[in-house]
């Protein structure tokens, strides 16, 4: 079983490699989330051909409200989802795996986005394919998210690609003396992380704590929080994740001052723009819950993504270990 040791640093640094240039990653799956998941268990996987890495899964379990244990590769595996053979033995590995911590369930949901065929090919392989045919709420990452496309465009070619007034209410916010900064130290995170409880109480909303976005910093070198301030005052951030070829804009807080002047509008185009200056090729908004106005999230996003749309993930691929334990779950 290529599962690795967590002693082996020399194949956990191949696995950290293979996740920082594959196409088919996300933070989710870089090591760095078992810090964040704190509470989780990790267990990586790492799949060769030829000498070469082809395929890498990062699996996180815990007891599930039935009292057995749940495994979840969160937007993973990192694999070319063509490449059967590599897919047949993960799946197998990881079968095994969850057999031998009397898990129930494996589920992956890879950021690989709705296809009939897709769906097929994985349900062919053994998976249980939870799609479009169910509620947007029944997932457990978003299906639905707002990815703004960047590659080939300049700053100009983005905004114009935005609703009309979105880009009058960017155009607002750079008429102000907002100023930008971004940070790791304990002043942005402080600074971000009270910012968002006062959101939070005001909207009346859970959201994450101080703890959360410390243990985000810290588990990722990349990560940042930016702040706009008008007038010597932080009134807006956000959490930002650069990872791979993607910018995702993760946690977002303002305050219930100066909004005429659209500060979060206008810090949210300053980051798109710092996205393309870093040579990204996609800046991700994050999840929306449905396509009306009764979500709000899809209202506001929907204003940034107006050429490309909605993207539709395929959902949850679903490894059974016990049907009946399975079904009291999802039911």
């Amino acid at each position: 079983m290529p599962r690795i040791s967590l002693n082996d640093t020399a194949n956990l640094a191949r696995y950290d490699a293979f996740l920082r240039q594959s196409p088919f990653a996300t933070f989710y799956q870089d090591r760095g989330w078992s810090q964040v998941k704190n509470n989780w268990t990790p267990a990586y996987f790492l799949y060769e051909r030829d000498g070469e890495v082809c395929g890498a899964v990062s699996a996180l379990s815990v007891t599930a409200k039935n009292g057995y244990p749940f495994i979840y590769c969160s937007r993973g595996p990192v694999m070319d989802p063509e490449d059967k053979e590599t897919w047949q033995a993960m799946l197998a590995d990881l079968g095994a795996y969850a057999r031998s911590i009397n898990a129930f369930l494996v589920r992956f949901d890879p950021e690989l986005s709705e296809d009939d065929a897709l769906a097929e090919h994985f349900s062919d392989l053994g998976l249980t394919v939870r799609s479009s045919e169910l509620p947007l709420s029944s997932f457990t990452q978003p299906r639905l998210n707002a990815i703004l496309d960047l590659s080939g465009k300049d700053a100009e070619q983005i905004l114009m690609g935005f609703d009309a007034k979105k880009r009058y209410d960017i155009r607002v916010g750079l008429k102000h003396d907002i100023v930008f900064s971004h940070g790791r130290d304990t002043h942005f995170l402080k600074t971000f992380s009270a910012m968002t409880d006062t959101m939070a109480a005001r909207k009346g909303i859970s959201t994450r704590d101080h703890a959360y976005f410390d243990r985000m910093l810290a588990a990722y070198p990349e990560a940042f929080i930016a702040l706009g301030s008008y007038e010597g005052m932080d009134i807006c951030g956000a959490l930002m994740m650069p990872y791979g070829r993607k910018s995702t804009y993760l946690y977002a807080a303002s305050l219930d001052l100066h909004r005429s002047i659209q500060a979060p509008n206008a810090l949210l185009w300053h980051l798109i723009q710092d996205a393309l200056k870093k040579g990204h090729t996609a800046f991700d908004l994050g999840g929306v819950f449905a396509l009306d106005r009764s979500c709000h999230l899809y209202v506001y996003k929907k204003s940034f993504v107006k050429q490309e749309g909605i993207t539709a993930y395929i959902g949850e691929l679903d490894l059974v270990i016990d049907q009946e334990l399975y079904q009291g779950y999802i039911g």
